[in-house]
């Protein structure tokens, strides 16, 4: 399964393996016949050189943050560098390419490598954010657009409830963490000169958020945190579910908040 020219091996999760094992009455030479077979029917040929990775000025080029939900990841925030941001935590990972047009390479960054690496993770959000931060990365665009499959700044209606409202999504080019751009004040006071009011957040996922202009859909936080549950419990994988939360971006104060 593995080549001798490679430094890439299969991640097996054992606790899946062990489930499988006991529901389906499997014995263990057919697990092994089983774990052998997905090794090779996910084995993808690649010409990325991942020795790159053992060198921190070569990885940090790579480095990128995602946010996602403190209480729902309580086991992985012991393992991981993080920092706290409102409700959510701000964790970091590599993005080492694309297996194919679909599939991203993505590497969680764990305290171990912080130790490889001689870094702290002050060093991994620097290093972070100036990489989130190149141009053409961020992405901001109307709903409308967005299901017309059209993308650009042009504003659009969509419908929220019984309201025909303007809104936006804001996400980066791969759809892969792009909601920790609700963390970037910079980001989001661009976005607030651009609607021309304040804003609400709704958090789609941890790949995007959905905008509100404040103005016109008014003080209706807890309506909007109502749809953002049903939302989060109907339509979105556990493992993607950013938050339950609504927040409120204040322009007067240059600061995102917990709205409800």
């Amino acid at each position: 399964v593995i080549g001798p020219d490679t430094n890439i091996y299969p991640s097996i999760k054992m606790d899946e393996c062990y489930m499988i094992y006991m529901l389906r009455g499997m014995d263990i030479q057919q697990m092994v016949n089983e774990i052998e077979r997905c090794c090779k029917d996910n084995r993808k040929d690649t010409d990325i050189d991942f020795s790159f990775f053992m060198e921190w000025d070569k990885v940090k080029k790579c480095i990128f943050c995602k946010l996602i939900n403190t209480d729902k990841n309580r086991h992985l925030l012991t393992m991981v560098p993080h920092r706290e941001f409102l409700d959510l935590s701000m964790v970091y990972y590599i993005h080492m390419g694309k297996m194919d047009a679909e599939k991203n390479l993505i590497t969680q960054i764990h305290s171990e490598h912080m130790d490889l690496w001689g870094v702290c993770e002050e060093d991994l959000y620097r290093e972070a954010w100036k990489n989130m931060q190149t141009i053409n990365r961020v992405l901001f665009f109307s709903l409308a657009d967005a299901i017309n499959q059209a993308d650009g700044w042009e504003a659009s209606i969509g419908t929220v409830g019984e309201m025909d409202v303007p809104m936006y999504v804001l996400t980066d080019k791969d759809n892969l963490g792009g909601a920790a751009y609700m963390s970037d004040n910079n980001t989001l006071m661009q976005i607030a000169k651009y609607i021309g009011s304040d804003f609400w957040v709704l958090p789609s996922s941890t790949h995007e958020v959905i905008l509100l202009p404040f103005d016109e859909f008014g003080c209706r936080a807890e309506e909007l945190a109502q749809m953002v549950g049903y939302i989060n419990d109907t339509q979105v994988k556990q493992d993607e579910i950013l938050s339950y939360h609504v927040y409120h971006f204040r322009r007067d104060i240059n600061e995102l908040e917990i709205a409800a």
